[in-house]
């Protein structure tokens, strides 16, 4: 079955893509963590590796558990698009599919932690920013939620861009190479929209129903807000983690403000 999306496929995104890119891209850069996972420093990979960890698991079981949220919406998404139930069915079988992926995606960073030489990603210490990042996903309203999702991509495909272009970062795994940053890189299947275009067709079509009134305009600007929020979020978390794992007491790189 061919996924049909409640706004129909195109090739211009509702919300401003390249500035949630720049912003992803710029968060990173500036980040004194990624900065130094990208030289190399073996204490500050390890505190990516272990820091975040309770977010990528968590993430999975997330989409599952709010996905099942989806079906209270039933009855307003008829009453605001008609006849949609072929794409109701395909939408719910493409979400489906995607806690089916970040499923494999956290062990394959399972996998990546071991290839680093972590046995145990497991810390009974969480960072605020990480565990933000998870309340985000978990207790927002839902058309809100899919923005966090979307603003989680953006952030995993630029940590991604980032990674592939660091030898240093990819030498300290005994293969070479950070297979999670290269699934994140992978084009998407044939007739198949991609995470992105899911999770902001989900959050546009969502946030009809909780507010019809709203023009496009009112609903671009709230969901740019809210997957651009999520992007700060992941700049917090990863400052928070920096600290809690003792890294604000090494010398730092380079630093450069984010955009």
């Amino acid at each position: 079955m061919k996924t049909r999306l409640f706004y129909g496929e195109s090739k211009t995104p509702f919300v401003n893509a390249e500035a949630l890119k720049a912003l992803a891209h710029g968060t990173i850069a500036a980040s004194p963590l990624m900065q130094l996972v990208y030289a190399g420093n073996r204490a500050a990979i390890e505190a990516l590796l272990i820091g975040y960890w309770y977010f990528v698991y968590q993430f999975e079981v997330g989409i599952d558990r709010r996905a099942k949220e989806l079906f209270r919406y039933r009855k307003q998404l008829l009453a605001r698009f008609g006849d949609f139930a072929e794409t109701f069915r395909s939408i719910a079988k493409a979400v489906a599919e995607m806690k089916q992926e970040e499923g494999v995606h956290a062990k394959i960073w399972q996998a990546d932690a071991l290839r680093f030489g972590i046995s145990s990603i497991q810390s009974e210490t969480l960072a605020e920013g990480v565990r933000e990042l998870v309340e985000s996903a978990e207790i927002a309203p839902l058309w809100k939620h899919y923005c966090v999702l979307g603003g989680t991509e953006d952030i995993a495909v630029a940590l991604s861009e980032r990674a592939k272009d660091s030898p240093q970062f990819l030498s300290a795994f005994s293969n070479g190479r950070f297979l999670w940053g290269e699934t994140h890189l992978l084009p998407d299947p044939p007739g198949r929209p991609s995470h992105h275009e899911i999770d902001r067709d989900l959050a546009r079509a969502l946030y009809a129903v909780e507010f019809p009134k709203a023009t496009d305009d009112e609903a671009r600007k709230a969901l740019q807000s809210a997957e651009a929020d999520t992007i700060r979020l992941f700049g917090k978390a990863a400052d928070d983690v920096y600290r809690l794992f003792g890294l604000d007491k090494l010398e730092p790189p380079m630093l450069v403000a984010a955009e």
